[in-house]
């Protein structure tokens, strides 16, 4: 888990587990987590990805998973496959969640959802070979 404020040059790679971020941080590139074993990141703060500078990349199994009342704006998204479990790749975990900026769909069978109980918001264009699914148990909006 990631709390404090972190400032370094580079990107950041989750090559598997579960890597939860609850503070800001101003790294300068890309944000890539590996479809591998099911590799996840959960934000929990809406500066938790970095500067605007960088994207983010969700590889095949990946998951990428907002918590905590979460707005992130400034930062684009490529979504490369389903996200590696029934609720997708941008998921909600906790609360009212939004991805305020583009996601890319890379591939044609992605996924995006959340728990019962929470929402997620994806107000900004979606495009690519597409469609993202929304899981049918969520209060997903678009």
């Amino acid at each position: 888990m990631l709390e404090a404020a972190n400032t370094f040059t580079g990107g950041v790679t989750v090559p598997n587990g579960l890597l939860i971020v609850d503070g800001p941080n101003a790294y300068p590139g890309s944000t890539s987590i590996a479809g591998t074993n099911g590799a996840a990141l959960r934000v929990r703060n809406s500066l938790a990805l970095g500067t605007t500078a960088g994207s983010t990349i969700v590889n095949s199994n990946g998951r990428l998973e907002l918590a905590g009342n979460v707005t992130v704006t400034g930062e684009s998204v490529t979504l490369n496959g389903t996200g590696g479990n029934s609720f997708g790749a941008p998921q909600s975990q906790a609360g009212d969640n939004t991805w305020n900026d583009p996601i890319s769909l890379a591939v044609a069978s992605s996924r995006g959802g959340g728990l019962l109980g929470t929402t997620l918001r994806l107000p900004a264009a979606i495009s690519g070979t597409g469609p993202l699914v929304v899981r049918a148990e969520t209060n997903a909006s678009n």
